[in-house]
């Protein structure tokens, strides 16, 4: 049995709503075919400008306080700076030395500013450099500790590489008996001073 032309037009006229509905399936089907792959890199796409538009809320959100936190950093830059030391100020440097020795009461027997040149490279370089000390100094066991204290707690940024006590040689000491103390040491210092060139 054979269909005319004619006979196919008069039954999908009687039906339009069944030809709208199967046109409209084969449209979708034929979509999802040849533009079923874009859905994918449309959905990579839409996170990637999800996660740009976050960030950007973000950076609007802690810009706020971008001004006060830049003042509070140069502030402290500044204060940082004050309490740096040059190399080539070599008065300055052993001038703070000497006030720590008055503060405390002790005696400085040695004071050298080592030449930069000796100081082995430790690591990538750096805005700052450290200026090394050999210092010797004779006191009381507590005005020692004062000492250190001073150079801890001090207006220089103060790292301590090696540190002795030894008994103060004296010609009228006899502390052989095992029951005297004796009354002055003697510490030795190794230390840095944060300094910029």
């Amino acid at each position: 049995m054979a269909i005319s032309n004619e006979q196919l037009i008069a039954g999908l006229k009687k039906n339009p709503l069944m030809v709208a509905a199967i046109t409209v399936s084969i449209a979708m089907a034929a979509g999802l075919y040849f533009r079923g792959d874009l859905a994918a890199a449309a959905t990579t796409e839409l996170e990637a400008k999800a996660q740009e538009g976050q960030k950007m809320i973000n950076n609007i959100k802690n810009s706020s306080q971008l001004k006060a936190q830049l003042a509070t950093v140069t502030t402290a830059v500044i204060e940082m700076e004050k309490r740096l030391v040059k190399p080539s100020q070599l008065a300055a440097n052993l001038q703070y030395f000497y006030e720590v020795e008055a503060a405390t009461e002790t005696k400085l027997v040695d004071l050298r500013q080592m030449p930069i040149s000796t100081v082995k490279a430790r690591g990538p370089k750096t805005v700052y450099q450290p200026v090394t000390f050999a210092v010797s100094v004779v006191g009381t066991y507590p005005r020692l500790i004062a000492f250190l204290q001073k150079l801890e707690r001090g207006d220089r940024y103060c790292r301590i590489l090696d540190a002795g006590f030894f008994v103060a040689v004296s010609k009228t000491a006899n502390f052989m008996s095992g029951l005297d103390r004796p009354d002055t040491l003697t510490l030795n210092l190794n230390l840095e001073l944060l300094g910029q060139p």
